[in-house]
C-alpha cells in the first residue's frame, strides 16, 4: 500500500512538472492495463480541462464563422479576401470537431446565443443599426456550417480602375 502510495505521489508531481510526460506515462499505463497505478485525480481533471477546452474553442469558432457571415451577407460592399478566407477556414476546422456527437450537441444547444453575441459584434464593428441584422438567427447550422451556403460566397475582386485619358491628337 505505502509503494502504491509513493507512486501516486511520483506521478502527482510529474502531472504538475511536465504535462506531456505525466500524459505518456498514463497512456502507458493504461494500454498495459495496469489501471491499479493510474493518477486518477489529476486525471479526472486533466479530463474535465480538456472537455471545458473543446466546448470553448467549439464555441469561439462557431461565433467567429457566424460574425464573418454577417458581414458577408449584411455588407457586401465591404467584402474582402481575408474575410472569405476566415470563413471557409473556421468551417473546416468546425467541420472536424463536429464529428463528435457530443461537440455537435453542443453547437446545436448553443448556436442561437452565440448568432446573438456575433450579431452584436457585426453592429459594433460595422458601425450598423440595430435593424440593419436580424435580432433572430437568420439562418440554420447547417448552412453556416455548409461550403456551399450562402451561393455568393465566391471571391470576385474588385476591377481596378484603369486611367484612360487619351493623349494622342
Amino acid at each position: 500500500m505505502s509503494q502504491q502510495l509513493t507512486r501516486n505521489k511520483k506521478l502527482s508531481r510529474l502531472y504538475e512538472a511536465d504535462e506531456t510526460a505525466w500524459l505518456e506515462t498514463m497512456s502507458r499505463l493504461i494500454g498495459q492495463r495496469r489501471l491499479d497505478q493510474l493518477d486518477y485525480d489529476n486525471l479526472a481533471t486533466y479530463l474535465d480541462d480538456m472537455a471545458a477546452w473543446d466546448r470553448r474553442e467549439l464555441n469561439s469558432r462557431l461565433r467567429r464563422l457566424m460574425l464573418h457571415l454577417l458581414k458577408w451577407i449584411y455588407q457586401p460592399a465591404k467584402r474582402i479576401l481575408r474575410r472569405l478566407e476566415t470563413i471557409c477556414m473556421e468551417r473546416f476546422e468546425l467541420q472536424g470537431m463536429l464529428t463528435s456527437k457530443v461537440l455537435m450537441a453542443q453547437a446545436q444547444s448553443q448556436a442561437a446565443a452565440l448568432y446573438v453575441k456575433a450579431r452584436k459584434q457585426a453592429l459594433r464593428q460595422g458601425r450598423l443599426p440595430k435593424r440593419a441584422i436580424p435580432d433572430g438567427m437568420p439562418f440554420s447550422l447547417e448552412q453556416v456550417l455548409s461550403d456551399d451556403w450562402p451561393k455568393d460566397l465566391v471571391w470576385r475582386p474588385k476591377r481596378q480602375k484603369t486611367s484612360t485619358g487619351d493623349s494622342g491628337g
